[in-house]
């Protein structure tokens, strides 16, 4: 449920009337611009003793529409309560659930709100995905807000952080899609020395000069230090991967010494390309996003649809973004049969899929959940 004036009040009433029951739980996306006082929120939830998990984006969406400003709010069955990680940069990572891994008696869904500026969101998954592997699908989307200046995003019973992480087990079957159309400008190049999620060197060289090189050469385009970050977000890396689209990794910063931060991490030794798009493309991979969700939901009904996608895809379309959640809305629909679209844009996307658990930029990912 979408609402246009987030409000604490507005949301605790909001939540109150559904009559949250105790094997379920609140999802809460607050939309970066005017966004009610979160600690305040969390003492009025916890007084009413409602079990809840939220993250502050750079926006919601809300069936065509994308929105700077107000709230949405989900009630879904849940495993257990939500569980928070802090601090994902600096700490070794334990999480439960060992014991229930393999024991589900269907494939559930762990729903993630990540700090989307952390440096270690990679670890967190593989630490996740090492203990509830295949046993649970897995969706959720890096929270923050669009000044892309770190900050508390993360919420729960607990309070609110920055460089968090919050999951909780959905007993809810969903069935994912992902796609995003950039397409390979030039490569491959190899990340000959990365640290967490900085590029230090690409092919044993300086990085930035290798990105700078590229973009000059093939995109005919001008980069330095000053106009880095306009001009790398038409141009992220894609790590390769055989038989489907390479996993977006975007560039959002360089430093003094050359080196490339990105959103989530760089693995070394990986082999990347240096990406370009249009317009056409990306509502092309809108089209196809959720053909794959109704796979294998034959007599299954669909009951909600949520989507996350990259705020960065409507920095690229300006005006053409409702265009493409359109596109989603329009595929879902016809693929599924529910029209009860919404979401987040996030600071990149979470999501399993053949076989593997990334942390995506650039990206659209929608969850289809059924009963």
């Amino acid at each position: 449920m979408y609402l246009e004036k987030a409000s604490v009040e507005s949301i605790y009433n909001t939540i109150v009337k559904m009559q949250v029951r105790r094997d379920q739980v609140v999802l809460i996306a607050l939309a970066h611009k005017n966004r009610p006082d979160i600690q305040s929120l969390i003492k009025r939830l916890n007084n009413a003793q409602i079990s809840f998990m939220g993250g502050v984006f750079p926006g919601v969406i809300d069936r065509s529409a994308s929105y700077d400003e107000g709230a949405l709010v989900w009630i879904l069955p849940c495993e257990s309560s939500p569980f928070l990680v802090r601090d994902l940069s600096i700490t070794g990572l334990q999480l439960p659930w060992a014991e229930v891994t393999g024991h589900f008696s269907t494939k559930y869904t762990a729903m993630i709100f990540v700090d989307g500026l952390s440096s270690n969101i990679g670890k967190y998954l593989d630490t996740l995905y090492n203990q509830l592997g295949n046993s649970v699908n897995y969706v959720g989307g890096g929270a923050g807000g669009a000044d892309l200046k770190q900050q508390p995003c993360v919420f729960t019973s607990e309070g609110v952080f920055q460089d968090a992480a919050v999951v909780a087990l959905i007993k809810q079957e969903s069935h994912l899609g992902m796609c995003h159309g950039w397409k390979r400008m030039f490569g491959p190049i190899v990340t000959t020395r990365t640290e967490a999620n900085r590029i230090v060197e690409l092919n044993w060289e300086n990085a930035f000069a290798v990105y700078k090189y590229v973009i000059e050469k093939y995109a005919g385009k001008k980069i330095n230090t000053d106009n880095f970050s306009e001009i790398a977000n038409d141009y992220p890396l894609g790590f390769i991967k055989e038989n489907a689209e390479s996993v977006v990794r975007d560039a959002r910063e360089v430093n003094s010494a050359g080196e490339l931060t990105c959103y989530g991490e760089v693995p070394e030794n990986t082999v990347v390309d240096i990406l370009t798009c249009d317009k056409q493309s990306f509502l092309e991979a809108a089209k196809q996003v959720a053909a794959c969700c109704n796979e294998n939901a034959k007599g299954k009904v669909a009951k909600q649809a949520i989507i996350i996608e990259c705020v960065a895809r409507k920095q690229f379309l300006k005006e053409d973004f409702t265009l493409e959640l359109a596109a989603v809305r329009e595929s879902i629909s016809e693929n599924t049969g529910t029209d009860l679209v919404e979401g987040m844009l996030s600071l990149g996307e979470i999501a399993s899929g053949q076989g593997f658990l990334h942390y995506f930029n650039k990206t659209i990912v929608t969850a289809v959940f059924y009963e």
